[in-house]
């Protein structure tokens, strides 16, 4: 019936036939758990990177809560003693490196500047905020524009009732590259290059 060259051709087909299903299953098995260890990949350095970002905040959340609750800070303001505010603002500039730390008057006139003190009694682009973040500062860090640069930025307001004197603080980092180094640092790996 069956010639001797067709029985053994059936067989030859059907193993062929599985040795190709077996080779595409595997390779199937292979791009699959590739893509999952991409992902995993990919969320680990996205938490890291949130992570880098987080400690810039809470570097920033803090330093402004402490300037809003710092005695010697709002006894500066009050008896309008700028040498004695970058005195006691300026080491936090130098020494934990914040690029920014602005202090204006209600009006938006800048009145002390850490990174560059000769610069005061005029305004900047953050003046139009002012009035609005004295009325409703916003509670978390923002990243905005600043002259230029990109930078993540807290405000933090003083309100002295009794002797009519408002004041806002602006604490922040530049997201430039020495910063990015830094978060980058923190992750273990490059994001930023």
């Amino acid at each position: 019936m069956f010639s001797l060259r067709l029985k053994l051709l059936i067989p030859t087909l059907l193993t062929t036939a599985l040795m190709i299903a077996g080779i595409v299953y595997i390779i199937w098995v292979e791009n699959t758990l590739f893509q999952q260890d991409i992902q995993k990949e990919q969320e680990f350095r996205q938490l890291k990177l949130y992570n880098g970002f987080k400690e810039l905040v809470i570097k920033i959340v803090e330093l402004t809560q402490f300037i809003g609750q710092d005695w010697q800070i709002q006894d500066s303001l009050l008896t309008e003693d700028r040498d004695r505010l970058l005195d006691l603002l300026i080491p936090f500039h130098q020494g934990f490196g914040f690029d920014l730390i602005n202090v204006y008057d209600g009006q938006g006139t800048l009145i002390m500047r850490t990174d560059q003190p000769h610069l005061f009694g005029k305004t900047d682009q953050f003046q139009p905020e002012i009035a609005k973040f004295l009325k409703n500062p916003p509670t978390k860090p923002q990243i905005t524009l600043f002259e230029g640069n990109l930078v993540l930025v807290r405000w933090q307001i003083f309100q002295e009732k009794t002797h009519g004197i408002n004041a806002a603080f602006a604490v922040g980092y530049y997201l430039n590259a020495q910063n990015l180094n830094h978060i980058n640092n923190l992750c273990g790996q490059p994001f930023f290059t």
